[in-house]
Parts: structure tokens; C-alpha cells; sequence
């Protein structure tokens, strides 16, 4: 498990990719540990899914929940055009891809800065688009490419309104204030 960190260091410095590894190697077990360290807001039965369906699932699964490649898009992404996928379940935004070294990056919402949609020019002809959640700078990607137009446009859309509500709930950035005192803070 990799996370992107506000520590100052350059994305590339080898010094911030030490400390971007929270977990090298470890089980399935030791990896949903971590998860429910890192993401206290989902239960254990969205960690298990989490696992179930974005870093073990594919398309060929029936009741998939991602929004993938779609067939006529298959000869840009060969091997993984059924795993290449986006996933808004609040509050994080899932995107996964690869199939030999299969990944999943898990977005917080309340963290998350900005979401982009981009298109190129053989995008455009197959109606397909690309997908970027904006954190920190780290060594973390969020993008996703190949995916839906359609499909890209709703995950877009629903996950801009979803950011807006995680980030207003969001009180882990106040960790050391008293929960009185940030009440009277906000009604000031």
C-alpha cells in the first residue's frame, strides 16, 4: 500500500517514496488492516469489497459496479479492458486497472482536489474519455484512461457533488481541536 503525503519532498525523491510505502508486502489481511487504519468511514464489509471487486474483479463478473473499457475500445487496452474501471462509492473514488500487476487506487473524496475529464482525438471518434482525480503529488497516479464517454461524464459529475459534502463533513484536518471548539468555531 502506497499513499501520496504533503511532506515538502519532491514527488521523485527517493527519501518521499520511503515514506509513501505503508505497507511493502503483506497479506490480504494485513492489507484491509491498513485500509481501516487509513479509511476509519467504510466498514469492514466495503473494505472486502473493495477487495472483492477492484482489486481482484474484473467486467466478466456479472454485477461488476465499475464503469470499464468498453468492447469496442478493447484493442487500446488488449490485456486489461475488463479491469480498467472507476467507481465512485462515497466516500472514496475507486480506479483500477492492470492485469499483471493489478492496482487500486482509492481516492478519499474529502482529500481529493479536483476531478478532470480529458479527451484526445481518438477518444473523441470512439466516445471514450479519461479520468483524473487531483491529490497531493506523489507517487500515487489517479488517472484512469479508456473508459466510457458516458460512463466518465456520470462518475464526473456525481463524484464533483460528492466532494463537495465529503470535504464539508470532513473534521480530520482538526484533529487537535476539541470537538466543542470547532462546533463554536463554525457557527462564528
Amino acid at each position: 500500500i502506497r499513499v501520496n503525503r504533503l511532506s515538502g519532498r519532491s514527488a521523485s525523491d527517493s527519501q518521499a517514496l520511503q515514506q509513501a510505502e505503508v505497507l511493502p508486502v503483506g497479506t490480504a489481511a494485513d492489507a484491509e488492516q491498513v485500509l481501516r487504519l487509513l479509511l476509519p468511514a467504510l466498514d469492514d464489509d466495503a473494505i472486502a469489497a473493495l477487495f472483492a471487486d477492484g482489486l481482484l474483479g474484473s467486467a466478466r463478473q456479472p454485477g461488476d459496479p465499475f464503469a470499464t473499457t468498453p468492447r469496442r475500445a478493447r484493442w487500446l487496452r488488449p490485456l486489461s479492458w475488463r479491469r480498467n474501471g472507476a467507481l465512485l462509492a462515497p466516500p472514496v473514488l475507486l480506479l483500477r486497472h492492470g492485469v499483471l500487476r493489478r492496482t487500486l487506487v482509492i481516492l478519499p473524496l474529502a482529500r481529493l482536489q479536483s476531478a478532470r475529464i480529458s479527451q484526445g482525438p481518438v477518444d473523441r471518434a470512439l466516445r471514450l474519455a479519461n479520468l483524473t482525480g487531483h491529490t497531493v503529488l506523489g507517487p500515487v497516479s489517479g488517472s484512469l484512461g479508456v473508459i466510457d464517454r458516458d460512463d466518465a461524464l456520470d462518475v464526473w459529475e456525481r463524484t464533483a457533488a460528492a466532494v463537495v459534502s465529503a470535504s464539508a463533513a470532513d473534521r480530520s484536518h482538526r484533529w487537535d481541536a476539541s470537538s466543542e471548539a470547532v462546533e463554536k468555531e463554525e457557527t462564528a
